[in-house]
């Protein structure tokens, strides 16, 4: 059988776009929530805070965490920045409303921040995405990809003990997926070790085992079904040959002895 070669689908990415859109996608709901709400200043900020958290949590991808930090140091310059051009009289004719003049600033300052930021990071994504390539060849499949610095990791299929195919109700409808190659060391052990008794290094590497990480699984590719099928009849050549092997030495052992007596 030919080699497949694949890559991730746009439509498997769209978590990583969401997140990667996320500074937007904040200040966007945050300016609508406080204008719902009819609050500003520091109440408005710290509103958009709130809604940033959330974000962050739904998302819960790289990008999103890059985007955030991004948004967040950019808006803390901005406000820091406008504090230390405050003249002494200035503040003291503000008083207590120094605080609130300067987020009502940054609140907008959030908003036009984003814009530059998300293209920024959504372009590398993009980039990222093209440079990714999955290969199911004879004996093993290729990951490689990488945008400063390339990867290429080769997975024998004898080091293949099991498949765990990940569609979302999005990814159902539109046929992509992930495939999460998980090898035989750990066979099973994976879904039990949240609810055991077990150290900070085995669960670090049980966390590692399952990566959702692009370079480290078939992420968010089409007809995943299809590609998983194809791995699990190359998984079961050395495992037959193992037993070939076996039974030849098997029926090898019993004619020598049946000779000896």
């Amino acid at each position: 059988m030919a080699e497949i070669v694949t890559k991730p689908s746009a439509r498997g990415f769209l978590r990583r776009y969401l997140g990667a859109a996320s500074a937007f996608i904040a200040s966007f709901l945050a300016g609508i929530v406080s204008e719902a709400l009819s609050v500003y200043g520091l109440t408005a900020f710290t509103l958009a805070v709130i809604v940033a958290i959330i974000v962050l949590w739904v998302l819960r991808t790289r990008e999103a965490g890059v985007s955030m930090l991004l948004w967040i140091t950019a808006v803390l310059i901005y406000v820091f920045s406008k504090a230390s051009r405050l003249r002494p009289e200035d503040i003291y004719r503000l008083g207590p409303r120094v605080v609130d003049v300067l987020v009502s600033d940054a609140l907008s300052f959030m908003f036009y921040i984003s814009i530059p930021i998300t293209l920024v990071i959504l372009i590398l994504v993009e980039l990222f995405r093209r440079s990714v390539r999955y290969v199911v060849g004879e004996d093993e499949v290729v990951i490689e990809g990488g945008i400063w610095r390339r990867q290429i990791q080769a997975i024998p299929y004898h080091m293949i003990g099991r498949i765990i195919i990940e569609q979302s109700l999005i990814g159902r409808a539109l046929n992509y997926g992930t495939i999460i190659l998980v090898s035989p060391a750990l066979w099973g052990e994976e879904l039990y070790a949240r609810a055991v008794g077990v150290d900070v290094a085995y669960y670090a590497r049980v966390l590692q085992e399952i990566s959702r990480d692009p370079l480290k699984c078939l992420y968010g590719v089409p007809n995943p079904h299809e590609i998983a099928s194809v791995i699990r009849d190359k998984i079961k050549i050395p495992f037959e040959a193992f037993k070939e092997l076996e039974f030849f030495l098997k029926s090898g052992s019993e004619s020598f002895d049946e000779k000896r007596d």
